[in-house]
């Protein structure tokens, strides 16, 4: 796991590694590799066994926009600088921002989806501020090493979505400020490749540069 405890993607991998394990009869164990805004863990898990015994969280900001800049090991580092008043602004999941929010230490702008989710209600996108058609969504999905083979990618890619698609697991990922979304393995590479497009346009057009 590429993120420090308490993020969203380590929220979510608890939640999950916790079903698989009832699931399988098998202990599933989170290890919690920051760094580089996820690229640490990432190359990591990319070099282990293609056994489906070692999993990776796929991550919008590791595997979408990370060729870019790395400038935290994670949102958690980030939060402490934005609470602290050492950055301005930040976008980051609503999991890992919520309570900060709830407790009044930062103050939500607004929300980078098409629709305001039913978790907040009252925040405007910032499509309705105007932007219209402005979207950005982090999201999480779960990757093994290359060259795993399919019969093992397809077992895991059933597991995910039974997992996602349970009453329980539902309303816990709710509760977290999640969307569930249980898509085949195909639909998940195509969006990563088209997320890949999609940012690396858009970095580019900025003219943004790392320091």
């Amino acid at each position: 796991m590429q993120f420090t405890p308490g993020t969203s993607t380590d929220i979510l991998a608890r939640v999950i590694a916790q079903k698989m394990g009832e699931d399988w009869g098998q202990q599933v164990v989170i290890d919690n590799r920051p760094g580089a805004g996820g690229v640490v863990g990432t190359e990591l898990g990319a070099k282990e066994s293609p056994d489906g015994y070692t999993l990776t969280m796929a991550v919008s900001s590791a595997f979408g926009i990370n060729p870019t800049h790395v400038p935290f090991k994670g949102s958690a580092d980030a939060h402490t600088q934005l609470i602290g008043g050492q950055i301005p602004v930040m976008f980051d999941a609503i999991p890992a921002t919520q309570p900060h929010v709830k407790s009044g230490k930062l103050r939500a702008l607004g929300i980078a989806t098409l629709n305001r989710p039913p978790f907040l209600p009252d925040l405007l996108t910032i499509a309705e501020s105007g932007y219209p058609g402005f979207e950005a969504v982090g999201w999480i999905g779960i990757a093994a090493p290359a060259n795993t083979p399919a019969a093992i990618l397809d077992k895991l890619n059933a597991e995910m979505v039974h997992i996602l698609n349970q009453p329980d697991v539902k309303d816990r990922l709710n509760t977290l400020a999640f969307t569930a979304v249980g898509d085949t393995r195909a639909q998940f590479a195509a969006y990563i490749k088209s997320e890949i497009a999609k940012w690396g346009k858009a970095v580019k057009d900025s003219g943004a540069k790392a320091d």
